[in-house]
C-alpha cells in the first residue's frame, strides 16, 4: 500500500511506499480542516482518536483518501495499489461511499464526495482481483467480482497468479501420466490438470483473465511473460 515515506527503487523511475497510518490521517485532516497546523492539533486529540478508532470505516476511508492524493501528484504517471487480502480490500473501496452517507454536509462531505468519484471514475481507478488456480480462491474471486460491481466499480480483469508452466505437450503429458513411476511427476501433472479447469472455469464465469505462471527453477519465460503483461497493462492504462 502506498504511504508518505518513499524509498527509491534501483530504476529511479519507480518510488515503493508503505502506508502510515498517522500521516494519511494527517494528510486526510489537512484536506478537511484546511490548516495543517490545526490539522497536527486535532491529530493529537485524545477524544478525535478515540471517536475515529470507533467510527466503522474511517481508517479505511483516510487509506482510500492518500491514495487518492498521491495519484493526483504530476511526478506519477502511474500509481500501484498491492491491497489487502479480499474482504479488508473491498472494506477500503465502500469507505468513500460509506463516509459520503455518513457526513453529508460541510468540509468533510466535500473531501468524501470527491474520494467516491475518484474510486467510482474508471479512467483513473482500476481494479484488478487476484486468485490462485485453486477451487476455493477462484470461488472467491467471482464473490469478490460480484461485491465489487456491486459498489458501482468494474474490475478490469482477474490475474491468476502461480500457474503451473506446461513443460510437456498433450501427447507427452498423457504418455507421462500412464506409464512415468516418479510420484513428482506425476503430482505435477495432476495439479497443472486441476489448475487448467479452475482457470477454463474462471474464465468463463469472469471473461477477462490474465495468466501468470510460476517460476521454475533455472527458467527466464516467467519474466518474460510478466513483462508483456506489465506492458500491455500499461497501454491500456
Amino acid at each position: 500500500m502506498l504511504a508518505s515515506d518513499a524509498a527509491v527503487a534501483p530504476d529511479e523511475s519507480v518510488e515503493l511506499h508503505t502506508l502510515d497510518d498517522r500521516s494519511a490521517m494527517a494528510q486526510l485532516l489537512a484536506r478537511v480542516v484546511g490548516l495543517r497546523v490545526i490539522s497536527e492539533r486535532l491529530l493529537d486529540s485524545r477524544a478525535f482518536t478515540a471517536i475515529t478508532a470507533a467510527a466503522p470505516g474511517v481508517r479505511e476511508f483516510v487509506a482510500m483518501s492518500f491514495v487518492q492524493e498521491v495519484a493526483a501528484r504530476d511526478r506519477y504517471r502511474w500509481v500501484v495499489v498491492d491491497a489487502p487480502s479480499t474482504g479488508h480490500s473491498l472494506a477500503l473501496l465502500a469507505a468513500p461511499g460509506r463516509m459520503a452517507r455518513m457526513a453529508p454536509f460541510g468540509p468533510a462531505a466535500r473531501v468524501a464526495r470527491d474520494v467516491e468519484r475518484f474510486v467510482s471514475d474508471g479512467r483513473c481507478f482500476r481494479v484488478a482481483l487476484v486468485s490462485t488456480p485453486e477451487e476455493l480462491a477462484a470461488r472467491e474471486a467471482v464473490e469478490a467480482d460480484e461485491a465489487v460491481r456491486a459498489l458501482g466499480i468494474s474490475p478490469q480483469f482477474v490475474i491468476v497468479n502461480g500457474l503451473y508452466p506446461e513443460i510437456a505437450t498433450a501427447t507427452q503429458a498423457d504418455w507421462l501420466e500412464r506409464y512415468s513411476e516418479d510420484a513428482d511427476v506425476l503430482l505435477y501433472l495432476t495439479r497443472r490438470r486441476r489448475q487448467r479447469v479452475v482457470t477454463a472455469n474462471l474464465i468463463i464465469e469472469l471473461g477477462n483473465v490474465e495468466l501468470v505462471v510460476r517460476e521454475l527453477p533455472g527458467s527466464s519465460a516467467v519474466d518474460a511473460a510478466v513483462s508483456d503483461f506489465a506492458t500491455r497493462l500499461a497501454g491500456a492504462a
